[in-house]
């Protein structure tokens, strides 16, 4: 610089020449660290990615397994009620005939019954 502490033109230019040096040089940095980020992001979305995938497909799974013993409950209450069911109608048809037993001799013991009395009847109307 000039003795006199005035800035002269080449003083400018060299510091305006220095400053661009400075700034391309940060700019270059900063370009670099930007590229070096975005790999780190784009490594680190990856990874993430696949351990997404891997989550997913064992909740697939576990629903599957969930599904298929859901499935295999229900299977066995239909059975149980089936069989309860079965059991019951049985009983039931058990008695039925019973009672259909009961009804048949029933009616013959009745017509038995009532053939006496017509034999009466008549005995004394004659």
């Amino acid at each position: 610089m000039a003795e006199d502490n005035h800035a002269t033109k080449e003083d400018l230019a060299a510091v305006e020449h220095g400053l661009k040096q400075d700034i391309a040089a940060v700019e270059h940095g900063l370009k670099k660290d930007m590229v070096a980020l975005e790999h780190g992001l784009r490594q680190e979305m990856t990874a993430l990615e696949h351990r997404l995938k891997q989550d997913m497909v064992a909740v697939e799974q576990r629903l599957t397994r969930l599904i298929e013993q859901t499935l295999e409950v229900s299977r066995n209450m239909e059975t149980s009620l089936l069989t309860a069911f079965h059991s019951y109608a049985k009983g039931n048809a058990a008695r039925l005939v019973k009672m259909e037993g009961a009804d048949v001799s029933s009616d013959l013991r009745l017509n038995a019954l009532e053939e006496r009395v017509l034999a009466l009847e008549t005995r004394r109307s004659a």
